[in-house]
């Protein structure tokens, strides 16, 4: 499936019961202050440029983010990184999908932070006992 790209950025919009300018990023309005204030196109257009940034990401506090959430942004950045000139997904994708599929069902609602190399045993040891050779587990991209 070729990666989707999204050439239009959400527009600074006016919410008329209270005057304040909002923008919508990842389904969740963000408000800016009063619409007309030039301060508030400009925090509109620094925040853009934030999220465009970030990939098109919403920010996030780095201590609230759990594995689930970074391997969800993860998975957003590999399915656009690794395609073939067609547009076609490589077969690292394939890999990826497995490798965190442990990763996801052991420390899914975990928070990242917390995550730490006896976790990542952890997984190693989940991918041993479902029939992977330790080779292949050992040679997962989770590198400390």
């Amino acid at each position: 499936m070729p990666a989707k790209h999204f050439c239009k950025a959400p527009k600074l919009r006016h919410h008329k019961a209270t005057g304040q300018g909002y923008v919508v990023l990842n389904g969740r309005p963000i408000y800016l202050g009063r619409f007309h204030a030039p301060v508030t196109r400009q925090r509109y257009h620094r925040l853009m440029a934030e999220w465009l940034a970030a990939g098109r990401q919403a920010p996030v506090d780095g201590d609230a983010i759990t594995v689930k959430e970074l391997v969800a942004r993860f998975w957003r950045h590999a399915a656009c990184y690794y395609v073939k000139p067609s547009g076609a997904p490589t077969s690292e994708i394939n890999c990826f999908r497995s490798a965190l599929r442990s990763l996801r069902q052991l420390y899914g609602e975990a928070k990242a932070c917390e995550f730490t190399p006896l976790a990542l045993k952890a997984v190693r040891q989940k991918m041993v006992q479902a029939g992977w050779c330790r080779k292949t587990a050992n040679s997962i991209p989770f590198e400390f």
